[in-house]
């Protein structure tokens, strides 16, 4: 039998690492990459069912993401999703990122502590 929760996770996976990059290239935004980020805390906002990531680089800049996937990651695994994706040099920039009517990525805001 196939566990759902790991086909949600595969699933989820592909739609961050593959969907959201090639869509968001047509938006024609500024990209940041930023592979050596590391994560300080994530909060869960189940009212309105997103997600913040906070983040540190090596310059000291604060990250701050707002993720959704459209609940196909339980809460306990995002964290390594967004780690993954940080660890292979994800882009991101700050525009939204409409796919398919839901926004997997809504957005990336880059602030100094």
């Amino acid at each position: 039998m196939i566990n759902c929760s790991l086909v949600k996770y595969v699933l989820a996976c592909v739609f961050l690492f593959l969907l959201v990059p090639l869509k968001s290239y047509a938006v024609g935004c500024d990209y940041y990459t930023h592979s050596n980020l590391k994560i300080t805390s994530v909060e869960v906002d189940h009212y309105n069912d997103r997600l913040w990531v906070y983040a540190v680089d090596a310059k000291d800049l604060h990250m701050v993401f707002l993720v959704n996937l459209d609940n196909y990651i339980k809460d306990k695994m995002i964290m390594s999703v967004v780690n993954s994706a940080l660890l292979f040099g994800y882009k991101v920039d700050t525009c939204s990122y409409p796919y398919s009517g839901y926004r997997a990525l809504y957005s990336v805001e880059l602030k100094v502590k």
